[in-house]
């Protein structure tokens, strides 16, 4: 037969197979299904049998498997493999305890390692049975029971049970029967008996207070020296275990599950051959039968999963069902083999005994490439996977689809859902490119968004519609493009800049240009680059660089401070702008473009002015705070000044600028003047004119005491020739006494008489 070779793909590997081989594991699995109908033993499988040179005549389990015939002991190795020891002595009992195999004739117990090679021996009479713990060697016989340490030395002895024919220990517990069960504490202490009625073939310890006992009729349970359960069977049982918490039991032809809690009975099923001993560890079940001992390990459980689910399964070449699927499987190693619609997986794996496995397989999907016009260049995630029309089986997933044909190319990510087939076709047509100052901007392209630009995509000939929003405005453009051609569209959004300077008639210049002052404060139009904003008023000097960038707003704004000089008569007033003091006058500000309430306060007097600066240049404001000269004169009428400037007569009224005045009047030949401090309450000034009338007055008065002399010189005497100094009767007046004539002085000096006089 030719051999040929299957190639199935799984995900990324591919895995072949051999037909003869296959074929040839077929059989041997079929061949292992047959062994396991000649000992069955349900919810197990078997993993192998050996068979021994002889009959058995007994089997334990402790770490390795031993067993005996008529002559030789064999230390059985898990993969069934053993090493023969011959002996030279008849053998009546087995038992394992990690690295030590003890092997019981009826006068002696020899130790032997896990090689075979003997440790050593010890004599004893009557032996019946054997069980080792780590610590002791217990022998049940024709005398009682009796303990041994490891060198062959007695530990105790107890002869109460009179013979007995079963033996088993624990490291707590020591366990003996004949047609009784005694249970002994690890000083050979009977600590109870249960009487079964009959010849116990097999002890089972389950814990240091419970034991499983086969009697040749019966299986039951003891717990804490009672029965807890008895099951009677009418075949003679041989042997019992407690295997995973299930109760198995041998009997003459039949294998019993019984439930440990109640002792009902689980299934049964038929065993060929003689049952000699049953023994269990995790998940494994031996049992000795005649020549062959047998190693059932137990179910696994498998449960198969697909994406999509309804795939059929095969196992070892069996159809099974389809997914999802859960089945019991043997140990080992199996194949599974899922098929869904044209989608096929193969794959192995390995169960352990009593293991639960899931199996999850997901299908590839299928790609279809097609394109117009054909013969273009298929990339999948940068691999090349040849020329259109192309199909291929990918993995589930996202992938990178690249068409290339010349100038032209699509790309898109696809999506490959498991067990579906995905046809992708191309027509080549040509390309539309968007670009804008500046980029970035979003692009919708015959009503579906395409990106932000810069914008290069693929479009099938035929008329396409650009939309692009910025900023409130939209551009529409529609472009026909032809096969395999190219379209563009290039938008430059221009800057905008907005000039806002005050006071308005300032001169302002736009990239030297002078810009109107219509033009403050609205959005002017630039091109992308470099602006200069250079502004002049009243002297003062604003400028601005900027750089605008495409599609950019941008606003220049400026308030020029003007000067405001502020003064007022009297000086040293207070100012206030806006209700704000800023100081004294004089005083000189610097104040925003704008108007402004200026007040100044002196005494109690307040002048307030609205002044407004919206004009460049500089303004100044001076404020007089006016009072009232009242001006009077002695004698009245009198020409009056001010400052030197003649106002009228007196007496008069002048209104003045409070401050320090000269206040002056002017009569016949005499000029008086006088400084005085004029407030916001006014002030008076008085000029008395007294020297005219004074020298008026001492004129009369001469001549009135001439007259008066004369007069009276001629009522004495007439008239006389002489002179007057001639006559010497005549005597010269006598002066007034000095006080009178200091106190008339002083009355002709003050005027105090005059208007008398």
């Amino acid at each position: 037969m030719q051999d040929t070779l299957i190639f199935v793909y799984q995900g990324e590997s591919t895995k072949v197979y051999s037909v003869r081989r296959v074929l040839l594991a077929v059989a041997v699995s079929a061949l292992l299904l047959a062994a396991i109908r000649v000992v069955a033993l349900p919810g197990y499988s078997q993993a192998w049998s050996t068979t021994l040179d002889g009959s058995i005549v007994d089997m334990d389990v402790g770490g390795k498997i031993a067993a005996v015939t008529g002559d030789k002991l064999y230390i059985i190795q898990g993969d069934g493999s053993h090493i023969d020891v011959g002996l030279d002595y008849t053998p009546v009992a087995v038992s394992v305890q990690g690295d030590t195999v003890a092997v019981a004739s009826q006068d002696r117990v020899y130790l032997y390692a896990d090689d075979g090679s003997l440790q050593r021996s010890f004599s004893v009479s009557g032996v019946e049975d054997v069980a080792v713990t780590p610590s002791l060697i217990v022998l049940a016989t024709t005398g009682g029971v009796y303990a041994y340490t490891y060198d062959g030395s007695q530990q105790w002895a107890a002869t109460s049970t009179g013979g007995v024919d079963v033996v088993a220990a624990t490291a707590g517990a020591v366990y003996a029967a004949n047609s009784k069960v005694y249970k002994l504490s690890t000083d050979g202490t009977v600590e109870w008996d249960v009487s079964m009625g009959s010849a116990v073939k097999d002890l089972y310890p389950v814990s240091s207070d419970s034991v499983l006992v086969a009697t040749e009729g019966s299986i039951a349970l003891i717990k804490s020296g009672a029965v807890t359960w008895k099951e009677d069977f009418s075949t003679a049982m041989k042997t019992v275990a407690l295997c995973d918490g299930i109760v198995v039991a041998y009997g003459s032809g039949h294998v019993y599950g019984l439930s440990l809690s109640d002792g009902s009975t689980l299934w049964t099923d038929t065993a060929s051959g003689s049952p000699v001993k049953v023994r269990c560890s995790p998940k494994t079940v031996y049992v000795a039968l005649s020549d062959t001992v047998v190693k059932y390990e137990k179910l696994a459980g498998v449960t198969v999963t697909s994406e999509p689910s309804g795939a059929t399964v095969y196992i070892d070449g069996v159809t099974r069902g389809k997914t999802p699927l859960t089945i019991s499987l043997p140990p080992g190693s199996h194949r599974v083999k899922l098929v869904y619609k044209t989608f096929t997986i193969s794959d192995t794996f390995t169960l352990e005994p009593g293991a639960s496995v899931t199996l999850h397989y997901t299908f590839n999907g299928t790609l279809i490439v097609t394109t117009k016009p054909p013969k273009s260049r298929v990339r999948i995630n940068g691999k090349c996977m040849g020329f259109t029309p192309v199909r291929v089986e990918l993995r589930p997933g996202t992938y990178d689809l690249w068409v290339i044909n010349g100038p032209l190319s699509f790309r898109r990510n696809i999506r490959i859902e498991p067990g579906r087939v995905l046809n992708i076709s191309v027509v080549f047509n040509g390309t539309l490119i968007v670009e804008t100052r500046p980029e970035g901007i979003p692009v919708k392209v015959d009503g579906s968004d395409a990106g932000k630009t810069p914008v290069r995509m693929e479009v099938e000939p035929g008329p396409h519609h650009v939309v692009i929003n910025f900023k409130n405005r939209t551009i529409i453009r529609t472009l026909n493009i032809e096969p395999g051609g190219y379209g563009r569209v290039f938008i430059q959004f221009n800057s905008t800049l907005t000039v806002d300077i005050t006071p308005p008639d300032a001169q302002v210049y736009l990239d030297g240009k002078l810009l109107a002052a219509a033009k403050f404060g609205k959005p002017l139009k630039l091109d992308p680059g470099q602006h200069v904003v250079l502004a002049y008023c009243g002297g003062h000097t604003y400028r601005r660089i900027l750089e605008l960038g495409a599609g950019q707003d941008a606003l220049v704004r400026a308030v020029f401070n003007l000067s405001l000089k502020v003064d007022s008569v009297p000086q040293r007033v207070d100012v206030y702008v806006n209700g704000s003091k800023k100081g004294s006058t004089p005083l000189t500000l610097l104040l925003p473009a704008g108007r402004y309430l200026v007040e100044l306060r002196y005494g109690g007097e307040n002048v307030s002015r609205l002044v407004d600066l919206e004009k460049c240049g500089d303004r100044s404001l001076t404020v007089i705070f006016n009072s009232t000269i009242r001006i009077e004169t002695f004698p009245s009428g009198v020409p009056v000044s001010v400052d030197g400037n003649q106002v009228g007569t007196s007496p008069i009224i002048v209104k003045v600028p409070v401050g320090r005045h000269v206040v002056g009047a002017r009569w016949l030949f005499l000029d008086k003047r006088k400084t005085v401090d004029v407030d916001t309450g006014g002030a008076m000034v008085k000029f008395e004119f007294w020297e005219p009338f004074a020298a008026l007055g001492a004129s009369i008065g001469a001549v009135v005491l001439l007259l008066v002399f004369i007069l009276l010189a001629r009522r004495e005497g007439g008239y006389s020739s002489k002179p007057l100094g001639a006559y010497s009767e005549v005597r010269p007046a006598r002066p007034p006494p000095p006080r009178r004539r200091r106190r008339e002085e002083e009355e002709w000096e003050s005027g105090e008489d005059w208007d008398e006089w």
